[in-house]
């Protein structure tokens, strides 16, 4: 199971794991993003060549392990920047214990789900002979990695965090496919190009024919002409006459995790504020955006009528609507995390939305028994006396301006949400996000391109308020209008417009993940055909 480089042999299980780590960098750093084009040619290559025992399934498994958990960790490897974790009350050898089950043991979580891909491709070869065509075993592979990419956003352990759309984020052109068949259209063709590059060198290294290289071909022309339609689309793009322009501003206060929970704090912040909306409607807001949860008392507790006649008095003073994060309770006494609406004449609005993804560990516990059994401090790490309750269904919140369509935080890298949210009206997107845990590492940068993507999506305009950054104003197309940087305090702001058109993808949702499952059905018989054809031909 090794390979020759240069002079050297390497383990193939180990380059699979640098690929993964390859292939993860323009997650982190998105201008390197022609890396996420090419990148997967490395394991299509290994995998393609395997003979022998690395032909068997269990060590297609092992490499698939090993490239996503290279991937995982540079994915994840932001969890390094919330050590010492001051804000929860840890032992510094308690933090390192839980840094640790982030990083290491969410990487490992998601690879032994997703080390599954590359078995099943191994065991449709097998069976179906899948491998005889370079292009055919690309399409399947590439095919699988959509299922599979759509397969991790469900259960509590599925965190999206790593897609591949999201180390293009910064090629424009690109992503705009997103606006037909999501971020999924956008892996597709990436995994297909690399993994048609790295078959097709396989076949050339063995035969020296130029001929091995035509699959390349109509794979250039579905990369071009998704790089053409992204560029039409960046072009001719325009809003409706209909819509409804209105000026929008983000506040952040940059008040972290640990000062949020301080019993001093509360006055601080509502002076810094205070101040930050004024000078936000001083510029034209008619809407501001706060953060998750600005302050940490819940608006039906014993401190709630101070929190809620704050912002009733802080909208009426502005003469603004503002749309913020806060601790609600349910019928049960359950607190929630919730957005609420402040009008400047009637105060407080009716309704509220409720997170409906909570972040394991930070908002509950799951498996807490066994949890605190196994790792007592992974359960103790959430600032909450108890579990959060989640939502269930989107809220819109009709303004003088337009509907207003909120998430928080972990919502917005599930597109699901988001499109429900469009679907129920809203025709402007909100993200109100804490991502003070990650300070200024990778992870609140990669967090907000999870938001560009959602924008294309959905076809909104996006507004993303975070407690200490990254807070961005974001278009339809993906285009960050403004933005203000990690641990500053400041605003934004912004003209922006209420859109009632649909896109594509929120039209029709997730056909594109259900066409790739239902095309591996012809392209595992075709090949099965050619297989039994192949075989009649021999026995003549």
């Amino acid at each position: 199971m090794e390979i020759r480089l240069m002079k050297h042999r390497i383990p193939k299980i180990l380059l699979t794991f640098l690929s993964g780590m390859l292939t993860a960098l323009p997650i982190m750093y998105p201008k390197l993003f022609v890396i996420g084009i090419i990148s997967f040619a490395i394991p299509a290559f290994i995998e393609y060549t395997a003979e022998g025992k690395a032909c068997r399934l269990r060590s297609a498994y092992l490499r698939g392990l090993a490239f996503f958990m290279g991937f995982g960790l540079i994915v994840f490897s932001w969890f390094t920047a919330m050590y010492p974790l001051e804000f929860t009350g840890l032992s510094k050898v308690a933090a390192v214990g839980v840094v640790c089950a982030g990083s290491l043991g969410l990487s490992l979580l998601q690879a032994l789900f997703w080390g599954l891909m590359f078995l099943v491709s191994r065991l449709f070869d097998k069976l179906f002979c899948t491998g005889k065509n370079p292009l055919v075993y690309s399409l399947v592979f590439s095919c699988l990695y959509v299922v599979f990419e759509w397969m991790s956003t469900k259960t509590w352990a599925a965190v999206p965090w790593g897609r591949l759309a999201v180390g293009q984020s910064e090629f424009l052109p690109m992503v705009q496919i997103a606006s037909v068949t999501g971020s999924y259209g956008v892996s597709f063709i990436l995994v297909l190009v690399g993994c048609t590059l790295g078959v097709c060198c396989s076949e050339y290294r063995k035969h020296r024919s130029k001929l091995t290289l035509r699959p390349l071909i109509p794979v250039a022309v579905v990369l071009v002409l998704n790089i053409v339609f992204g560029c039409v689309r960046l072009m001719t793009y325009e809003v409706s006459e209909e819509s409804t322009k209105v000026t929008v501003a983000a506040i952040q206060g940059n008040v972290s995790s640990h000062d949020k929970w301080t019993s001093d704090t509360f006055e601080e912040t509502k002076e810094n504020y205070t101040k930050l909306t004024h000078a936000a409607v001083a510029e034209g807001a008619d809407i501001v955006i706060f953060p998750e949860t600005p302050v940490n008392y819940n608006l039906q507790g014993s401190s709630g009528y101070y929190v809620k006649s704050f912002y009733e008095s802080l909208a009426a003073d502005a003469d603004c609507i503002i749309v913020t994060g806060a601790f609600t309770k349910n019928d049960d006494g359950i607190s929630e995390n919730s957005i609420v609406v402040f009008d400047p004449d009637d105060g407080q609005t009716e309704d509220k939305y409720v997170k409906r993804h909570l972040v394991p560990f930070g908002e509950y516990v799951p498996l807490r028994d066994f949890v605190s059994f196994v790792f007592p401090p992974l359960s103790s790490i959430t600032m909450l006396e108890s579990d959060l309750a989640p939502g269930t269904s989107p809220t819109v919140f009709e303004t003088k301006y337009g509907k207003i369509a909120p998430l928080i935080c972990f919502d917005s890298i599930y597109e699901t949400l988001a499109i429900d949210s469009i679907r129920a009206g809203g025709e402007l997107l909100t993200v109100s996000t804490n991502d003070s845990w990650f300070l200024d590492s990778s992870g609140v940068w990669e967090h907000n391109r999870h938001a560009v993507l959602r924008s294309i999506e959905c076809g909104r305009y996006t507004v993303r308020s975070a407690n200490t950054g990254v807070s961005s104003i974001i278009s339809p197309t993906g285009e960050i209008m403004d933005i203000l940087p990690p641990l500053e305090d400041g605003y934004i702001v912004s003209d922006v417009y209420m859109i009632e058109e649909n896109t594509v993808y929120v039209t029709i949702g997730n056909v594109f993940v259900i066409l790739c499952f239902a095309g591996l059905v012809p392209l595992v018989l075709y090949s099965h055909f050619m297989k039994k054809k192949q075989e009649t031909e021999n026995d003549r």
